[in-house]
């Protein structure tokens, strides 16, 4: 049994309840932290890879493009996995980039081959009658 002297000093010490301060939260989105005491915040902002971006791009847009983008999204999980979050939101920052200019270059490369089939079927192979 506890005694006493043990309660009181219980009731004294400041990890009662009437210590307690709750935790101001400064934005909508939770914050980088390595430990609570620096933020307030137990929260940590963990980035995307963009991994299934990635992998679409690699497959069905323009293939070295997605293929970097594909590298960049595992280097970011890597680096997510290991708790380096700043370096995990550089490379997640750049595997989207990638991935957007492998679509963007994609929907480019579709519309002049279009434009290059039309010329070549209309000057070679339409005959007017």
């Amino acid at each position: 049994m506890s005694s006493s002297h043990e309660l009181a000093d219980i009731a004294e010490s400041d990890n009662t309840l009437s210590a307690y301060r709750p935790i101001q939260v400064d934005s909508l989105y939770p914050v980088q932290t390595t430990s609570p005491s620096q933020t307030g915040s137990f929260f940590q902002y963990r980035p995307s890879s963009h991994h299934r971006l990635s992998v679409f791009t690699c497959l069905c847009c323009c293939c070295p493009v997605g293929l970097s983008s594909f590298i960049y999204s595992y280097k970011a999980r890597r680096a997510k996995e290991a708790g380096d979050f700043k370096l995990a939101e550089r490379h997640s920052k750049t595997a989207k980039e990638l991935a957007i200019a492998s679509i963007v270059l994609f929907i480019f490369l579709l519309v002049v081959a279009g434009l290059i089939g039309g010329i070549i079927y209309y000057t070679f192979l339409h005959q007017p009658h």
